[in-house]
C-alpha cells in the first residue's frame, strides 16, 4: 500500500496535472486585450469516417481552409469547455472555431519579441 509520503506525491501529481489543463484548455489571456479578427474558414470533408485503427474509429474529418494569409499551420489543438477549438499556429498566432461555423477568431500571443521564435 502507500506510504504516507506516497500519498503527498500523487498529490502533488495530481494538482500539477489540474494546473497544467486548466491552464492550456483556455485561450491565452495576454490575447484578449490585444488584436482579435474574424476570419472566414471553410471545410471540406475528407474520406475515411467509419474507419478503425484498432479500438479507434474516425468519426469524421476536415480539411480547413482560409484566404487569410495568417491561416494555416494548426497545432495544438484543444476543446474548450463551450465546445469551441483552440488552436496555436505555427506562426505563433492562436485560432478559436466552432465546428460547423465558416467564421473563426485569430489574435497574436503577447509574449515578448515579434519573431515566430520569440513566441
Amino acid at each position: 500500500m502507500f506510504q504516507a509520503g506516497q500519498y503527498g506525491l500523487v498529490a502533488a501529481l495530481l494538482l500539477a496535472a489540474v494546473w497544467i489543463l486548466w491552464t492550456e484548455l483556455r485561450p491565452p489571456l495576454a490575447a484578449a486585450a490585444g488584436e482579435r479578427r474574424a476570419v472566414a474558414v471553410s471545410a471540406t470533408s475528407l474520406p475515411g469516417a467509419g474507419t478503425t485503427i484498432g479500438a479507434l474509429r474516425l468519426i469524421s474529418a476536415a480539411a480547413l481552409t482560409s484566404p487569410d494569409k495568417s491561416f494555416g499551420g494548426l497545432s495544438g489543438l484543444a476543446v474548450l469547455p463551450d465546445g469551441r477549438l483552440l488552436a496555436v499556429t505555427d506562426a505563433g498566432d492562436w485560432l478559436v472555431l466552432r465546428p460547423g461555423s465558416t467564421a473563426a477568431e485569430m489574435g497574436r500571443i503577447a509574449m515578448p519579441g515579434s519573431d515566430k521564435s520569440d513566441r
